[in-house]
């Protein structure tokens, strides 16, 4: 880690002290503080969210108020920003120089990028703060949420700004750019290798059917949560579905199955949704390429019919 580097963080995290002091006593959900760290990866520099964090936790531990939510939003934070930095890696060199001539152009596929990021980022911070004891997925989901709108909102209006400056002729992003944003990043230029489009979307759809998947489980759970007996709850589905017909005994085995292991379930999806996620980013290629050339197979055949 280099001089500026260093500088970088410990600005960001006096700038991150205030904001968080800022936050709480005006009521703004930190979230939207948390937004802007992780806006700062690709404005400022992929160090920024380090500083950030800093200074929420030296804030929290200066009001004795560190907690289950320091650690989640300090965890929601740095997998929202790590995210960013490893998307961003995958953006053509022919993208690179396009955003250095006209960061406007660029900022959809930050935008993007922040997206997908921020659905996985989400997952996995509601489902640590859920597993510390703090909420339950689904309510914590909402809290992050925001975060995520605000993240994709400042780096686009960030960018496009940035852009409007260079083309009123500043020199803004032509000078030694190393250890700056990451548009503007000369090792990113030089290593142009990261995650392709094929990757981001497979990581995007496995993010989301993670988020809206286990929200939906979680709710269902704890409204399952009314009945405090699995007796108590076998008797209401019964009641309901009632009993000697096919689809009552599966109806009734899902929902008791539900019912039992729901909870556990919530708790292994991150490393299920971890699993997908390594396991598509190691086989997406063969995968698409066997699906294309089935496609082909097929198409053939029936034009040849």
């Amino acid at each position: 880690m280099g001089r500026d580097d260093q500088v970088t963080i410990t600005l960001a995290a006096v700038l991150g002290f205030l904001l968080v002091e800022i936050a709480t006593r005006t009521a703004i959900s930190m979230a939207y503080v948390g937004g802007a760290f992780v806006a700062a990866t690709v404005l400022v520099g992929p160090t920024t969210p380090l500083g950030g964090v800093a200074g929420l936790i030296i804030h929290d531990g200066f009001h004795g108020t560190i907690g289950y939510w320091t650690a989640g939003t300090t965890a929601w934070v740095l997998a929202f920003a790590c995210g960013v930095v490893w998307l961003a890696s995958g953006l053509s060199s022919g993208q690179e120089r396009q955003g250095l001539e006209s960061m406007h152009r660029v900022a959809p596929a930050y935008a993007g990028i922040m997206l997908v990021s921020g659905v996985n980022a989400t997952a996995f911070g509601a489902w640590l703060v859920m597993v510390l004891g703090a909420q339950r997925f689904y309510t914590a989901v909402s809290g992050f949420l925001p975060g995520v709108l605000a993240a994709v909102g400042f780096s686009v209006f960030g960018l496009a700004a940035i852009g409007a400056v260079k083309r009123l002729g500043s020199y803004v992003g032509q000078t030694d750019t190393r250890g700056h944003s990451l548009f503007e990043s000369e090792s990113h230029r030089r290593n142009p290798k990261g995650p392709t489009t094929g990757t981001a979307i497979g990581v995007f759809f496995i993010g989301t059917g993670w988020l809206c998947g286990v929200s939906a489980l979680d709710v269902f759970v704890h409204d399952l949560g009314l009945y405090p007996t699995a007796s108590a709850f076998r008797a209401f589905v019964t009641g309901f579905l009632g009993s000697g017909s096919p689809i009552a005994t599966v109806g009734t085995t899902a929902l008791l199955s539900v019912y039992n292991y729901g909870e556990l379930a919530v708790v292994l999806s991150a490393p299920v949704a971890l699993i997908a996620m390594l396991w598509w980013c190691t086989y997406h290629e063969q995968v698409l390429s066997s699906t294309v050339h089935g496609v082909g197979i097929i198409s053939g055949g029936l034009s040849n019919d």
